[in-house]
C-alpha cells in the first residue's frame, strides 16, 4: 500500500502530473476570485503595454458591439442618434462598428417581423415542416446535400438536427398540392435522401420569441380576486 509520503514522491517524479496538478489548482483559485468590474477592467486596459493592446481585445471590442447588436436585436429601425445616447459612444463611433459589423456579415440583413394571422397575403400560403433522413457525402457530410437543398426558392429555412432524423427544412408554397409535389418531384429524388416525413403548419402563435396571438383577458377575473 502507497503511503502520502510515497505517493507524493511518484507525483514529484513526474512532472506532467505535477503540471495538471497545478494548473487545476491555479483555476481553482481563480475560480474563488471576486467577478472583476467593468471600471476595473478598463483600469486594467489602461496599464497594459501597446503591444499587448494590440493583441488583446479591449473593452469595447468585447462589449460594445454585443450591446449594439442586442439593441438592433429588440428594434432593427432605432437611430444611430439613440444607439449613441444610450451607449454613451459618439455617433461617429456607433456608425463605425455598425459598418464593421455588417462587412463582417455580422449583421446580414434589417427585416420586419409580420404577424402572419393578420397578413392576408400570409394567411394564403401554404407552410411545411419537412423531416428528412440522409446519407452524408464521403467528402462533404451533410452539407453537400444542405447546400443543394437551400438553393430551392421553396425552401425558406434549413437546420441539421440530431435524434431521428437529420435535416429540418421549412417550405413555402401556395397550395397544399404545390407544397406536396415538391416534396415528391424535388427533395425525395435528390441523391442521399433517404426518406421525408411532412407536417404541415396550421397556425402560428409564437415565432422569434414574438406572440402573435392576442391575448384576450377575461373581465370578470378582476372582479372575482
Amino acid at each position: 500500500m502507497v503511503n502520502d509520503k510515497t505517493y507524493y514522491k511518484l507525483l514529484r517524479s513526474d512532472d506532467y502530473m505535477l503540471r495538471c496538478i497545478n494548473e487545476c489548482l491555479d483555476k481553482m483559485y481563480r475560480l474563488s476570485e471576486p467577478p472583476i468590474t467593468l471600471d476595473e477592467l478598463k483600469e486594467q486596459e489602461k496599464k497594459q503595454t501597446p503591444e499587448k493592446r494590440k493583441k488583446e481585445p479591449t473593452y469595447e471590442q468585447h462589449y460594445l458591439p454585443e450591446e449594439i447588436l442586442n439593441l438592433l436585436r429588440d428594434n432593427a429601425r432605432i437611430s444611430v442618434e439613440d444607439i449613441s445616447a444610450m451607449t454613451k459612444k459618439s455617433v461617429e463611433e456607433v456608425k463605425s462598428i455598425i459598418q464593421q459589423l455588417e462587412n463582417d456579415g455580422v449583421i446580414m440583413k434589417y427585416a420586419a417581423i409580420i404577424n402572419p394571422e393578420k397578413d392576408s397575403k400570409a394567411k394564403e400560403k401554404v407552410c411545411a415542416e419537412i423531416e428528412i433522413q440522409v446519407t452524408p457525402e464521403r467528402e462533404h457530410g451533410f452539407d453537400g446535400i444542405a447546400d443543394r437543398i437551400y438553393r430551392f426558392p421553396q425552401v425558406k429555412s434549413l437546420y441539421l438536427m440530431s435524434g431521428g432524423y437529420d435535416l429540418k427544412v421549412i417550405i413555402e408554397g401556395e397550395t397544399l398540392q404545390e407544397v406536396a409535389l415538391f416534396v415528391a418531384r424535388k427533395l425525395s429524388t435528390l441523391q442521399g435522401v433517404r426518406s421525408t416525413k411532412t407536417h404541415f403548419i396550421l397556425k402560428t402563435y409564437k415565432e422569434n420569441d414574438i406572440v402573435y396571438i392576442e391575448e384576450n383577458s377575461d373581465s370578470r377575473e378582476g372582479a372575482m380576486a
